[in-house]
């Protein structure tokens, strides 16, 4: 009978486990890492999603005006997080002064939410922004009773041009007006702009935008350099069924009872965020980090290259970032030091060198990071960049598989591979199994990080080859998430490689 794609690999992977060794679970309890980066972005709604991306003011003022009587929310309705943002609300209220709290909506549109929140704030003012002229007119016409609301036309990335002091706002509010900014000082002027406009230390900025990875990342250091704390939650879209939206809090200083239940401590943020940032190369970002408090300064930053890099190029551009992998393979390093503390190092297509940087952080005591030529640039750089962990012990070198090695790289410790091995054609299998026992030798290992995907029978060629000269321990990498949830089947493996008993000595 037929089987299923999923099913296909399922039993491929447990017929990998029972010819190359059993997996297990790493037995130290892994010291657990925060990180940023790696990500699939989920594709929101094509419709929607142009609109805010393409549309000026001149688009908005057509639309408004055929849509007049019209309250349009693009991402969420307020009702379905009044609950949810009521605590941060509150605390944000006590803090104002005598005037009563202000809340300052960037981008109003036709959206009620300013409206919904006056409800949930005695003595609140509302102060609805837009760039559209003739919507702002519209609104004055609807508020015109209401004492408590005043709309002015402003343009989001010149907020200081609307005459309000800083720190004057209890709220400040972002639906969709950072998803319609393209250029990234036009995102960090409102930003800043919205920043200074925050009462401290309580004012809460909320942002609700499409859940993407660069807006994650946006966000998180946009908080980082604004001195601001950040919380982030996933919620379904009001009107797209299956969609989700990011709904982000930022303030100086969140009350321990307005946080409790929101961001990481919800499953689908938890879940959807997870998946997002490392199910594969964030490849819009220069520069991503690991993080975790077993290293030096609690962080590794290396530079990738970014997607528009090689927009027109032809040119490979596979080893030039971050996979997924590899954070979690710098987590297992990060459990088990011992592995590389005190031993030489050779990371086999180095990429970024992001795991022969966490290795040297550990306290390898050499580290030389291997690949094509055209690779040894960016190496080069990031080991400039983290040039206070290398400490003079971390080197560059070409290597390619097959080839003659530099006399001193025979025979090393460890040997470290990330992704390294995709659909090798034979002859490129060949070379890297031989390359991998020069370098080995009689006593050194091979921790080769490998992540099962679609279409991988081809790599039965590297596995079939490997165990002819080595002996394997197969370690489960999916206990440090990273895109991989509990309960998954382990797609993520680390194959501990050691050198055959019968062939130490030997030379063979």
């Amino acid at each position: 009978g037929w089987v299923s794609p999923g099913r296909c690999v399922r039993f491929w992977l447990t017929d990998l486990r029972l010819r190359h060794g059993f997996a297990r679970r790493p037995s130290r309890a892994p010291v657990a890492p925060a990180v940023a980066p790696s990500a699939t972005r989920p594709r929101p709604h094509a419709c929607a999603r142009a609109r805010l991306l393409l549309a000026g003011a001149a688009y908005w003022g057509t639309w408004h005006a055929a849509h007049a009587e019209t309250t349009m929310e693009w991402h969420v309705a307020f009702d379905s997080i009044r609950d949810a943002l009521a605590p941060h609300l509150a605390c944000a209220a006590v803090a104002a002064g005598p005037d009563g709290p202000m809340v300052v909506d960037v981008g109003c549109g036709s959206s009620t939410w300013g409206v919904e929140m006056l409800k949930d704030l005695d003595g609140g003012r509302l102060l609805l922004l837009d760039a559209v002229p003739s919507l702002i007119d519209g609104l004055r016409a609807r508020h015109a009773g209401d004492a408590r609301v005043r709309c002015e036309v402003a343009d989001c990335r010149r907020l200081e041009d609307v005459g309000l002091g800083p720190g004057v706002a209890a709220v400040v509010l972002d639906k969709g007006t950072l998803d319609a900014l393209q250029q990234p000082e036009d995102l960090q002027a409102m930003l800043r702009g919205m920043a200074q406009l925050l009462q401290r230390p309580s004012g809460i900025f909320v942002s609700v935008s499409f859940c993407t990875a660069g807006r994650v990342l946006l966000l998180r250091r946009a908080a980082s350099e604004l001195g601001l704390q950040l919380a982030l939650r996933v919620v379904p879209a009001t009107s797209l069924a299956g969609e989700v939206r990011l709904v982000a809090l930022m303030a100086e200083s969140f009350g321990a009872s307005a946080i409790q239940g929101w961001g990481n401590e919800d499953a689908l943020t938890r879940q959807r965020l997870d998946k997002m940032l490392f199910g594969s190369p964030v490849r819009e970002e220069r520069f991503v980090r690991f993080e975790n408090v077993t290293l030096p300064g609690n962080v590794v930053e290396v530079e990738q290259e970014q997607l528009s890099a090689r927009l027109g190029l032809n040119e490979d551009a596979t080893g030039h970032v971050v996979w997924p992998i590899t954070y979690s393979f710098c987590a297992h390093l990060c459990a088990n030091p011992d592995l590389v503390r005190g031993r030489r190092v050779i990371e086999l297509g180095a990429g970024t060198g992001l795991a022969g940087f966490v290795a040297a952080g550990l306290g390898a005591k050499e580290v030389v990071l291997t690949d094509l030529s055209s690779t040894l640039p960016l190496l080069r750089s990031n080991v400039g960049r983290n040039s206070s962990i290398c400490d003079g012990r971390v080197r560059v070198a070409e290597l390619k598989w097959g080839a003659e090695l530099e006399p001193d790289m025979e025979g090393c410790d460890v040997v470290i591979g990330c992704d390294i091995v995709y659909q090798h054609d034979e002859d490129t299998s060949v070379c890297l199994v031989d390359t991998m026992r020069r370098l080995a030798g009689d006593n050194g290992i091979c921790l080769i990080a490998y992540e099962f995907r679609d279409g991988m029978l081809a790599d039965m060629e590297f596995f079939d080859r490997v165990n002819q000269h080595f002996d394997v321990e197969v370690v489960s990498l999916g206990l440090y998430g990273f895109g991989v949830n509990e309960g998954d089947d382990d797609p993520r493996l680390l194959y501990v490689y050691r050198p055959h008993a019968s062939a130490r000595g030997t030379g063979a």
